[in-house]
């Protein structure tokens, strides 16, 4: 009945697309820029928001929840009653123990790292139960399960070469596999890449140079008539300076 009702919400959200691998530029000279690039399979526009973080502009930590002045924050581990599902640190206090497999965002003497690697004597760490992308290729392991395969709400954060960190988000029509963000994700730049708990969990907002956008795959009062529970924890930063 949940996923009955999830999904007549959503179909009652649609709105147009910006037509095949159409993708709008803006804030480009920002610490924080966004683009629009909308995936049509010749049914409904599927848009996603890809956001670029310039190498060292934004100081990235974690927690149960995101101040509201946060220039960015993303929804971070999967979740259940008792709390994030992996590693979380936060302050350098390991909140939760740290599970095998997966990915992190990490922040070690200052500096933001995603991957593969998830080291526990950190300042901060989210760990999530899925790897997506490893030296620029996409994880087959985990393209290859069958959940991966269905359409919803998905997050990837990544970093490039160069140091950027990149988020390829879903929009209110973005309901994608995640081979689909993951491709997006590659096309963007990103090496290294991890999706973040996805469905009714995907929260995240980011500020730019035109102002400041926020998604929830479920606002908070609908969430809270059928029972969903919040996030357990956050990404979030700050710029610089």
């Amino acid at each position: 009945m949940k996923r009955f009702i999830f999904l007549a919400l959503f179909a009652s959200m649609l709105s147009s697309g910006h037509g095949f691998e159409a993708e709008q530029q803006r804030d480009i000279e920002y610490p924080i820029s966004s683009s629009i690039i909308s995936i049509s399979d010749g049914i409904i526009p599927r848009d996603l928001n890809v956001v670029i973080l310039k190498k060292d502009t934004v100081t990235f930590k974690t927690g149960s929840t995101y101040p509201s002045d946060s220039d960015f924050f993303i929804n971070a581990n999967f979740f259940d009653k008792s709390g994030p599902i992996g590693l979380l640190v936060v302050d350098k206090k390991v909140v939760s123990k740290k599970t095998p497999g997966g990915g992190c965002l990490y922040v070690k003497s200052g500096k933001t790292k995603i991957g593969k690697r998830c080291p526990v004597n950190v300042e901060f760490n989210a760990q999530t139960l899925l790897l997506g992308i490893v030296d620029g290729k996409i994880n087959s392991a985990l393209i290859e399960k069958s959940h991966s395969m269905k359409l919803d709400y998905r997050t990837v954060i990544g970093e490039t070469q160069g140091g950027d960190i990149i988020l390829v988000a879903s929009t209110r029509t973005g309901i994608v596999t995640i081979e689909e963000i993951l491709t997006v994700a590659i096309e963007r730049g990103v090496i290294n890449g991890i999706l973040f708990d996805g469905g009714s969990s995907v929260e995240y907002g980011f500020l730019t140079q035109t102002g400041r956008n926020t998604f929830k795959s479920i606002p908070g009062i609908i969430k809270k008539e059928l029972g969903i529970e919040e996030p357990k924890s956050f990404v979030y930063g700050k710029i610089k300076g």
